[in-house]
């Protein structure tokens, strides 16, 4: 009886024990959103909110004192026959078409330079990096530098080749955009190549050498070799290039402050503008929410460019 009554003491045991295990694994499972939460409420409180918030705004009439006033759709229809901001947008496709262009070609080369197997070569990737961490007041002081009329670098090298060296780079209407995109450029070129550094790390090495054997040269070994592997990472690149083109703000509103005329005159500057220097703030938000909705289906429309099975 002894025997048989032990089997069943531990059989009974070791349901206990299950039992008791039970609930430390449930609790076990929630325990990730321990680690969520936090990033979570940052999230929700700081993007999500403020987007509610805009879009709310964006149908009254407030000057961020009075009492608001609803008046509808009329911040939008404002907006959309509002020359000003249509003269932005169009400054603002500029923008982004030199910066996109420039970023991803620079970028790219780059790339493909500091892929190689260089001596010192973490240390030429650093150089090129650096730019990205100066803020971007500090990159626009620096450039007002560069570009000043009377002692800045760029007018110096002019004078040192025997060329007209009096050009006003910020001053000029025709020169004002250009020499903007070029800070962009100088600035955001680093980040994409660091990118792009890390997508060439995808393409294959036994592809490349069959390419190689069959007499590819580097050119149809680069169109029909590295762009096809490295294509989800020249759209993540092409993404984030247009969507920071299009809410540039900071370095404008550092060097130019939208002049001279209103040439660099951008949407999110005009937005600052009318919301804080014409107590405009529903417009203001009204046209935060139209540069949302044209960024976003800019954002889809690129992703339709991946094929089907590199989504």
């Amino acid at each position: 009886m002894a025997i048989q009554a032990a089997p069943k003491a531990v059989l009974s045991r070791a349901q206990q024990r299950r039992r008791s295990a039970r609930p430390t694994r449930r609790r076990s499972g929630w325990s990730w959103l321990l680690f969520v939460l936090p990033g979570l409420g940052v999230f929700l409180l700081f993007e999500v909110w403020p987007l509610i918030q805009a879009v709310v705004l964006s149908f009254f009439r407030w000057d961020g004192y009075s009492p608001r006033v609803f008046v509808g759709e009329d911040n939008y229809t404002k907006a959309l026959s509002d020359p000003t901001f249509w003269a932005s947008l169009r400054h603002a496709s500029l923008y982004a078409l030199g910066t996109v262009i420039g970023k991803l070609g620079f970028g790219l080369g780059l790339a493909l330079l500091l892929h190689q197997r260089l001596r010192l070569r973490a240390f030429y990737r650093s150089v090129v990096f650096a730019p990205v961490l100066m803020s971007f007041v500090a990159v626009g002081l620096l450039w007002q530098l560069i570009y000043s009329p009377q002692q800045g670098l760029f007018n110096g090298l002019l004078s040192v080749l025997h060329l007209p060296s009096d050009v006003s780079w910020l001053g000029d209407p025709n020169l004002a955009l250009l020499s903007l995109i070029i800070v962009d450029v100088w600035k955001w070129t680093g980040y994409h190549t660091i990118l792009f550094v890390a997508g060439l790390t995808l393409v294959s090495r036994e592809l490349t050498e069959a390419a190689t054997i069959d007499g590819a040269g580097a050119v149809q070994r680069f169109r029909y070799v590295t762009v096809p592997a490295i294509r989800p990472i020249i759209v993540v690149n092409l993404i984030i290039a247009v969507a920071g083109a299009l809410n540039t703000f900071d370095l404008v509103y550092v060097m130019t402050d939208g002049g001279p005329y209103g040439v660099t005159d951008l949407p999110i500057t005009y937005m600052y503008r009318m919301g804080f220097g014409n107590s405009e703030l529903g417009y203001a938000s009204a046209i935060a929410c139209l540069m949302f909705v044209l960024v976003t289906g800019l954002t889809l429309l690129i992703l339709r460019l991946q094929r089907p099975e590199e989504r």
